[in-house]
């Protein structure tokens, strides 16, 4: 559901964060523990929060040396509660590598969809991509892989 919605409208509604935090929580505590999975938790927040401060602090500038006035951001502040819900959901040990391999799909796919716009001469420099589902596909992929669970970390 929040692939679909923030594909189509660069939008992840708070009811879908509130489940997912409840349910991440659940399943969290079922298979990690309390304490592994808050743990887990702030820092999949913490570590998102920074991105979106790094990306609210640079956007002017990067607006600025392309001369063009940037109206998608690269991070909203659902994606933050986005990395909270995987961090609940993969624990302590394994949320450092859901955000590696999450990075390492969203460098993929952007590079070739980049490469795409460019070869079609549609480019422009408000061109982006929702982070969300790369997030999720990052928790997914390491936490069905567990041989990979505690590759960053």
């Amino acid at each position: 559901m929040v692939f679909y919605y923030d594909f189509k409208f660069r939008k992840i509604y708070n009811v879908t964060i509130v489940i997912g935090i409840i349910i991440g929580m659940i399943y969290g505590i079922w298979i990690n523990g309390w304490l592994n999975t808050a743990v887990g938790g702030g820092i999949g927040f913490v570590l998102m929060l920074i991105v979106y401060a790094i990306g609210i602090k640079l956007m002017p500038y990067i607006a600025l040396r392309r001369g063009v006035y940037l109206h998608n951001k690269a991070l909203y502040p659902n994606d933050i509660l986005l990395g909270l819900i995987s961090g609940l959901f993969l624990g302590r040990r394994s949320i450092i590598s859901g955000l590696f391999f999450s990075l390492l799909f969203l460098a993929a796919v952007s590079l070739i969809y980049s490469s795409s716009k460019i070869i079609k001469k549609e480019y422009h420099p408000d061109l982006s991509l929702p982070i969300s589902p790369f997030i999720i596909m990052g928790s997914i992929f390491v936490n069905y892989l567990p041989i990979i669970q505690g590759f960053v970390w």
